[in-house]
């Protein structure tokens, strides 16, 4: 899905060339990067979340949504998605209580590109066994899978 990147690149040429007429000049606009929003595959999800409430139960957990915005990892998730397989993104250290964006207390998501994201750096060894979980699970599903 596009649609994001594409509102806000239509929207920022709109805002140059503008700023360039208001000024008697012109502006040439290249656009150099992008990515596109994905989706969480619903069923890894709710197994990782599953997986993770057992192995570290004081983390919390939201529910997957679509990104509202693009990160390089959405190119690989839509990929794998494209092929009949299943992506998640997930986020570990960052204290969703101090978001500062509009409807932050109704509906939390990570806000990392805000100016009050601070990653907690304890986390990060629960991050790697929690990832490091998943992928033996996935491993021995697989395996399993293969056997049977």
């Amino acid at each position: 899905d596009t649609e994001l990147c594409d509102y806000m690149y239509e929207k920022a040429q709109r805002v140059v060339n503008a700023a360039a007429e208001m000024y008697g000049c012109s502006a040439k606009i290249k656009e150099m990067g992008s990515a596109p929003s994905a989706s969480s595959s619903p069923e890894l999800t709710q197994h990782i979340v599953d997986m993770a409430a057992q192995t570290i139960p004081h983390l919390a957990f939201f529910p997957a949504t679509a990104s509202g915005g693009s990160e390089d990892a959405t190119y690989m998730m839509q990929a794998v998605q494209e092929t009949q397989g299943q992506a998640v993104m997930i986020g570990v250290g960052a204290d969703y209580s101090v978001a500062d964006y509009p409807g932050a207390a109704e509906k939390p998501q990570l806000a990392a590109h805000t100016a009050t994201f601070d990653i907690n750096e304890d986390a990060m060894a629960e991050a790697l066994t929690l990832l490091c979980n998943i992928a033996l699970d996935l491993l021995r599903t697989e395996k399993e899978e293969d056997a049977g």
